[in-house]
């Protein structure tokens, strides 16, 4: 019992204005709760052909390669419309940035296999998105430690956002589309 109240306590503080971030912390706890499941989850997914058996582990934020030295922009792209969009975007920054290191993050395996086809670089590492539990965003983050976050998408993981938040990491919306009603619902980045 005495645990409980001690990561609840922790949780809360995450969230000093418990109102405005009542969501993310009802997000937070979910992921908490769902973390023991999810590496079965994934197996199921592995069983499908979803998932690569040699990284699996990507996706519980584990990385299967080093950091590389020197300034690394982490893009976020979920899937093959994300990943198609940002590519001109990347391409210019190798043509114009020649120290800078690229990580790009995918969701789903046929975008990863695109991504290894169309746009192979030596300074471009491709990992898997993190499901969004805070111990697996936390462990990503920590090693990877990305001077910005670019983001592709409309789908914004609380988790995930929060830990780069926390660890003073820019964040940038490109491509991204949002409805003014989810903007109104959901605007706990002010």
């Amino acid at each position: 019992m005495k645990q409980l109240l001690t990561l609840f306590k922790k949780i809360k503080d995450c969230f000093p204005n418990q109102r405005k971030y009542s969501l993310s912390l009802l997000w937070y706890l979910i992921g908490v709760l769902l973390t023991p499941f999810l590496p079965f989850f994934l197996w199921w997914r592995q069983t499908q052909g979803k998932e690569y058996p040699n990284r699996v582990r990507e996706k519980m934020g584990f990385a299967s390669c080093q950091r590389p030295k020197g300034l690394l922009i982490w893009f976020h792209a979920a899937s093959v419309g994300e990943l198609v969009s940002i590519s001109p975007l990347v391409k210019t920054l190798f043509e114009k940035a020649p120290s800078l290191s690229i990580l790009i993050t995918t969701g789903t395996v046929t975008a990863a296999d695109m991504l290894a086809r169309s746009l192979f670089h030596p300074r471009l590492i491709h990992q898997f998105m993190p499901l969004d539990t805070p111990r697996w965003g936390q462990r990503f983050l920590h090693f990877w430690r990305p001077e910005i976050a670019i983001f592709t998408e409309s789908e914004l993981w609380p988790n995930i956002l929060a830990h780069c938040v926390a660890c003073h990491i820019p964040i940038v919306l490109i491509n991204a589309r949002m409805s003014s009603l989810s903007f109104k619902d959901g605007n706990i980045f002010q």
